[in-house]
């Protein structure tokens, strides 16, 4: 279904492979030099030169990174580089050896060994200037905690390295029935669940208040959390409350009671509700803050109730020139009563990647309406003609929908 170029070298040298440098050689080949053009600043760096060095060739960095998971243990501390960095080693050639960490900016100070969840396993040698002795085995794996005290590095300019939110806004609370894989950013410490998630309603029972059960649970381990539930209702419904506070104690959870009312005349057809969680507290981590949103739809039966999601336009083919922009697009539409938070993820091949996007997109999907959900794709100059194939999910409220999977081509 679509193009894979493999590229081999042939490494060769005096000696056996440790001798001949294959482990280093095999190490630029697989990551080659990437050279990015930029515009000439001011800065305390020097022009050339490292921020860490390791010694001998044969250990290699497999990491470098703010020590500590504190949102993998539920924790809302920040991981601070400037307090502590956790540094993973790798020995390359199956030999003890006694490697060196350095830095030329500065010292790594109060190193301590650690094992590979982060926790310190005893001291480790420091040298006056700065540079930390780790002892390695042959293969072994070696994780270094040290306080870095760089007075000659640069400090930051605020930029953010990663996303600190999903691209796709509100989050779905029963985010593995959209089939996206692992928790959305921030690991969801906290979701608000309607119960039942699905529930049909015999038009004799709308005279009378329908009761819903709303739970947020949370995960967090070291405080309480507290927010602002906001429950949402088809045009004509009503929820009471419509709005409410809930504090949830560390690894505890919160349940209220909803009343919710029908209008006269409700026709058959799918009624979404809603209920948002969003988060306060400026301690808590931008992950943590984003809105996390549960549906229960309810169903009023008879003819015709329609589809809760489908799609109305499929992707087409997509032919590019290598350096051209195209858009690759379909439209969904609801026949329920009510506003559905949709989102849409790209699905390609990994080497696609690069110029495929945004890997996901939402848009508010208006009651018995239609929206369109679209990504750009531009391969760059030097992409090589080749064909790969896309296709797009689409969810809503634990509907899920695949479209067929179509050709990308790049030509010259």
């Amino acid at each position: 279904h679509w193009t894979h170029r493999f590229e081999y070298a042939l490494c060769f040298g005096d000696g056996d492979w440790r001798g001949a440098g294959v482990v280093a050689a095999s190490a630029g080949f697989s990551n080659p030099l990437v050279a990015v053009p930029a515009d000439a600043h001011g800065g305390e760096l020097p022009g050339h030169g490292s921020l860490l060095r390791v010694e001998p060739a044969s250990v290699a960095v497999a990491a470098v990174k703010a020590a500590g998971n504190p949102l993998v243990r539920g924790s809302a501390a920040p991981a601070d580089p400037r307090a502590a960095v956790a540094i993973r080693l790798v020995e390359l050639e199956g030999r003890d050896a006694d490697a060196t960490v350095s830095s030329p900016l500065g010292a790594l100070t109060a190193p301590e060994a650690a094992d590979l969840l982060e926790r310190p396993t005893g001291r480790l040698t420091e040298s006056p200037e700065g540079a930390v002795r780790v002892p390695l085995r042959g293969f072994g794996i070696a994780t270094v905690l040290a306080t870095p005290r760089l007075p000659g590095a640069a400090h930051g300019r605020g930029a953010l390295l990663a996303p600190e939110a999903e691209a796709a806004q509100p989050l779905y609370a029963r985010y593995w029935l959209h089939n996206r894989g692992p928790a959305p950013l921030g690991g969801l410490p906290a979701a608000p669940h309607l119960h039942p998630h699905r529930r049909t309603v015999e038009p004799a029972d709308l005279a009378s208040p329908l009761m819903l059960r709303m739970t947020v649970a949370s995960d967090r381990t070291d405080g309480d959390l507290g927010g602002t539930v906001r429950l949402l209702a088809p045009d004509g419904w009503t929820v009471t409350p419509a709005e409410l506070p809930v504090t949830v104690p560390a690894g505890g959870h919160a349940e209220t009671e909803l009343i919710v009312r029908a209008p006269a005349g409700t026709a058959p057809g799918h009624y979404p509700v809603r209920a948002q969680l969003r988060l306060s507290g400026d301690e808590l981590p931008a992950s943590w803050r984003q809105v996390v949103e549960d549906v229960c739809v309810l169903t009023v039966p008879g003819e015709p109730t329609g589809e809760l999601l489908r799609f109305v336009r499929e992707p087409d083919p997509l032919t590019l020139r290598a350096g051209e922009r195209g858009r690759l697009s379909v439209t969904v539409a609801t026949d329920a009563f009510g506003d559905l938070a949709v989102e849409a993820h790209l699905v390609s091949p990994w080497d696609t990647w690069e110029w495929a996007g945004p890997a996901a997109v939402a848009a508010m999907l208006a009651g018995r309406g239609s929206v369109e959900l679209g990504f750009d794709l531009e391969p760059p100059r030097w992409a090589q003609p080749g064909q790969w194939w896309a296709l797009v999910r689409v969810a809503a409220a634990g509907q899920l929908l695949y479209s067929p999977a179509v050709p990308l081509r790049v030509t010259r």
